[in-house]
């Protein structure tokens, strides 16, 4: 039994669950409801209207089933995007609520960092500093030192003053 196009359609649409096709069993039932009522009025009741009439019977029992299971379909459609909604904003609270604390940590380890830095940079002004420091000696050397050139220079002093007394006495001796 070949369909033409225009039935493969029909039949696609039909059996869709979106986009109308609730619309269309329903039109499709009723034109059905239409035809078997107007059947029965007639009078004549033989063999083959009563066939045809439980064939009609038969669709729209096909079509009322159809329709429950598609009512069904979008019931449990509905039921588990309400569900999937419920998980999707619990995990977007948690996923909230894990942002706020890594946001903390970040600003933490920034604060830390900039602390860190600011270490890093004094020690290496302090071991600069140490560099030249330890270029020159330390104050007890350089005390010892200067006593030293303190008494070099006093000793300096002392003969100083004697070869002065000598050449005083030497040009009061001239003098004479």
């Amino acid at each position: 039994m070949e369909m033409s196009d225009d039935d493969v359609i029909r039949q696609k649409l039909v059996y869709e669950g979106d986009s109308g096709s609730d619309d269309k069993r329903l039109t499709t039932m009723l034109k059905l409801f239409s035809t078997w009522a107007n059947e029965n009025n007639e009078k004549e009741a033989n063999d083959e209207t009563i066939d045809k009439s439980c064939e009609v019977v038969q669709l729209m029992l096909n079509q009322v089933t159809q329709s429950q299971q598609s009512l069904e379909h979008c019931w449990l459609v509905h039921k588990a995007n309400e569900e999937q909604r419920k998980q999707y904003g619990d995990m977007n609270e948690i996923i909230d609520r894990r942002i706020e604390f890594i946001t903390g940590r970040i600003k933490k380890c920034k604060e830390n960092l900039v602390k860190a830095k600011k270490i890093r940079r004094n020690r290496q002004i302090y071991n600069s500093l140490s560099k030249v420091v330890k270029e020159h000696p330390s104050r007890k050397e350089t005390q010892m030192e200067l006593n030293k050139v303190k008494k070099y220079l006093g000793s300096l002093k002392e003969e100083n003053a004697v070869l002065d007394e000598k050449l005083d006495l030497r040009k009061k001796q001239a003098q004479l």
